[in-house]
């Protein structure tokens, strides 16, 4: 046998066991079992603390971000003045929880914590659950793998990688875990609106959804000002305002508007108010009928907090002139474009 051949039969040799080695190792992870990351009962959960992001060098919070809590009727924002919370967003969450399996850890090492985002001074989310006994605290952190989040128990060696949750899931913002829609009727819906602000008083009028608007003062209608004409797409961005708000998150309940508008309504058969208050950091507090107080971003509701006349008043077009479409002037299209085109119904309407 030629030295060539010695050589070349050696590193066959080294190859087959380094084949061997890996398939093994590769085997032996594929067989492992599938098992629970977090040993957790649903039905026994009464409370669970979300504290947000948390950089190396930066001070832990001593209080979550958001905080969960279960009540007699369902689930509330304890974080946020009891707020009802949308059962299904907990339920779900829940049952990520419950599901995650692994075939073992990914690291067992402490110091690939950090970089995984799953240290105690370092992680991407951290949840205390709270199911009778000790809670149990988690940390979830960024990637670990195709389609897998890192997730270590607190005081665990062992980080896993964990499918179907990620961190950016799992909100730190009170309006993902609650109805968006704080008051919801439709602008089509608004057959009366009344506006009581700084501005002055304004009462608007229509037969229907269709019918074009009407001021007035009580029972008589109110003369349109010599030279104007009321503005009717600016009446309805008013009753689209009101026909759906949609809150930024809870206000505190036990300190109501203080009052800078009153918007009386009627939609369909009933007749709402909806109190404008005082801003907290760029944002409204407001309150509809009984309904709790609660956040609305301020560009939302301040057209009726600013309402005066030339907001509901305008020119008529000229004669031979084309008059603006309702609700203000047709948004501005991009050179280039070919003759004739138009955008979609609905496109450019804020």
């Amino acid at each position: 046998m030629t030295r060539t051949n010695q050589i070349l039969i050696g590193a066959l040799v080294v190859q087959t066991g380094l084949v061997a080695l890996v398939w093994s190792s590769g085997s032996e992870r594929s067989l492992r079992k599938l098992e629970p990351i977090v040993t957790i009962e649903a039905a026994a959960v009464t409370k669970i603390e979300i504290y947000d992001r948390l950089d190396a060098g930066k001070p832990a919070p001593t209080t979550p971000k958001i905080l969960l809590a279960k009540q007699p009727e369902g689930w509330v924002l304890a974080s946020h003045f009891n707020y009802p919370v949308k059962k299904t967003e907990v339920d779900s969450m829940i049952k990520k929880l419950e599901a995650m399996r692994a075939r073992g850890p990914v690291t067992t090492k402490d110091s690939r914590h950090r970089q995984l985002r799953v240290a105690a001074d370092r992680y991407e989310r951290k949840l205390v659950i709270h199911a009778g006994g000790t809670p149990t605290t988690l940390y979830v952190g960024s990637a670990a793998g195709r389609g897998k989040t890192a997730i270590r128990n607190d005081g665990a060696a062992e980080t896993f990688g964990a499918s179907g949750i990620t961190s950016y899931a799992i909100a730190t913002a009170a309006r993902n875990w609650v109805e968006s829609d704080y008051f919801k009727k439709g602008s089509d819906a608004v057959t009366e609106l009344t506006i009581a602000a700084a501005g002055g008083n304004y009462q608007f009028k229509r037969a229907d959804g269709d019918a074009p608007w009407k001021r007035f003062d009580g029972e008589a209608e109110v003369p349109v000002p010599e030279g104007k004409e009321l503005n009717d797409g600016a009446v309805d961005a008013l009753a689209n305002i009101v026909g759906r708000i949609i809150l930024f998150e809870p206000a505190d309940p036990a300190k109501p508007p203080t009052v800078q508008s009153t918007v009386s309504f009627k939609a369909g058969d009933k007749t709402h108010v909806l109190k404008i208050g005082q801003l907290v950091e760029d944002r409204f507090v407001a309150a509809v009928d009984d309904k709790v107080p609660v956040l609305v971003n301020k560009s939302s509701l301040e057209k009726l907090v600013d309402i005066k006349d030339d907001a509901v008043y305008r020119d008529p077009p000229k004669e031979g002139e084309t008059p603006p479409p309702a609700g203000g002037a047709a948004p501005q299209l991009p050179p280039g474009l070919p003759p004739g085109f138009q955008l979609p119904p609905g496109a450019g309407t804020p």
